[in-house]
């Protein structure tokens, strides 16, 4: 008999995948319904009359798709365990493309839910402005805080594609 992997280990990676999916599933509902919305990074400080805004139900939501994204990700994750366990490269390719995929298509997601939300929020400075021209030194603040973060993302993105690149070498 042809010898295939560890049943132990690959059970434990089933059970993980299965608990992240879980997880993620039940983020993707409280946050679709609107609730659990402080847990979304840097949304634990909105006061309460913000919290229970329109804008906010809709980050729930947008959040929400991006959680049914991890899911078919954590979904697509046994298979690479299953195609290791079987000792089967068609099978673990196959994990293998769909983890990509999923994890593509999670990167475009929040680039576009980033870049739509930086527009309705410059939507609604400018009209903060136009109601009132005290605040446009806060937006002009606002904003250069927010192109500061940028550039810090973009070296550190930056720095973890470089580093391993250069210790390869």
């Amino acid at each position: 008999m042809k010898h295939v992997g560890d049943l132990g280990a690959f059970a434990i990676g089933l059970a993980l995948s299965l608990a992240l999916f879980a997880l993620f599933a039940l983020l993707a509902w409280k946050y679709w319904h609107g609730q659990w919305l402080r847990s979304i990074a840097g949304n634990n400080f909105v006061t309460d009359e913000e919290y229970n805004s329109p804008e906010q139900r809709t980050l729930g939501k947008r959040v929400s798709v991006a959680m049914i994204i991890c899911c078919a990700m954590t979904a697509a994750i046994p298979l690479l365990g299953l195609g290791s366990y079987l000792n089967n490269e068609a099978v673990y390719a196959a994990g293998g493309v769909l983890c990509g995929v999923f994890a593509a298509a999670l990167v475009a997601y929040l680039v576009w839910m980033f870049v739509k939300m930086g527009r309705e929020r410059r939507v609604a400075e400018n009209e903060l402005i136009a109601e009132n021209a005290l605040k446009a030194e806060d937006v002009k603040l606002n904003r250069k805080a927010t192109a500061v973060l940028l550039v810090i993302l973009a070296i550190f993105l930056l720095i973890s594609l470089a580093v391993p690149l250069l210790v390869k070498q």
